[in-house]
């Protein structure tokens, strides 16, 4: 049963690209949202999250996550991510300009000192943040983005592109993201850091433009996330109305690929 308002009118008029941005502290469902509008969450990811509700619900959940997700892809183009850019050492996998803009510490200071970073961070010594260049390629591109900052890169990113930019607060709490740590198997020294940050992170309901409740059901974050889409984003130009219902046939790597069949 399709959980999503059904008398919304599935159309818009936004007729340009903006950049959705995920912040919240850890464990706050950010990474599971990006990757689904991305188009890269996984069947593992999304079988194990799944496994931790009740059994009696577990197929509800999924098969209302096939019907957000045909909604999603029906009506919009995968988002892109908005590349950010560090100085850190590239890791075994990673690609230049496809998971971050590599570059060493000098030519990220000289990035600060030319003004061409819109936000930045150091942590652990290394620089991370955001390129100019990056987020107008982005908007040239004429498709939607999205992306994960925390809350002083959310501010920076508003401040200069305004409401281009759509800020969406994933609410937490910290028992909540340490019995999720503890899930996956996250050291004490670990944890300490992040019960830490989550406080720098957190009650950021009165500047975002939207809060979601991270702690509800999966379908439940993915449909509210997918009503905020059908007000604030660009759909695509030759939208396939619901009423032209299709399914997606799952393959073996994600859950925003396959194949339609007619239902």
């Amino acid at each position: 049963m399709l959980i999503i308002e059904k008398k919304r009118d599935y159309s818009n008029d936004v007729v340009e690209p903006k950049i959705l941005v995920l912040q919240g502290i850890s464990c706050a469902s950010k990474t599971v949202v990006n990757n689904f509008l991305m188009g890269v969450l996984t069947v593992k990811e999304t079988i194990k999250i799944i496994d931790e509700y009740p059994r009696s619900i577990r197929a509800k959940v999924f098969s209302n996550m096939l019907d957000i997700l045909n909604l999603y892809v029906n009506h919009f183009d995968i988002f892109s991510k908005f590349l950010t850019s560090t100085s850190r050492v590239v890791r075994e996998g990673e690609v230049h300009m496809r998971d971050y803009r590599f570059t060493d510490k000098d030519t990220f200071e000289n990035f600060i000192k030319e003004d061409k970073m819109v936000e930045y961070v150091v942590n652990f010594g290394k620089y991370y943040g955001t390129h100019k260049e990056d987020l107008d390629s982005l908007f040239k591109s004429k498709n939607n983005g999205v992306g994960v900052l925390d809350i002083e890169g959310v501010k920076k990113l508003k401040s200069f592109y305004g409401d281009k930019v759509v800020f969406i607060h994933m609410k937490s709490d910290v028992e909540t993201m340490v019995k999720r740590l503890g899930r996956r198997n996250s050291n004490k020294d670990d944890i300490k850091k992040r019960i830490y940050e989550a406080h720098l992170q957190m009650n950021m309901e009165d500047v975002a433009d939207y809060v979601v409740d991270s702690r509800e059901r999966l379908d439940i974050v993915l449909e509210k996330i997918l009503n905020i889409l059908f007000d604030e984003f660009m759909m695509k130009k030759d939208k396939i109305r619901i009423e032209n219902k299709s399914t997606l046939i799952l393959d073996n790597s994600t859950i925003a690929k396959g194949k339609k069949r007619a239902l």
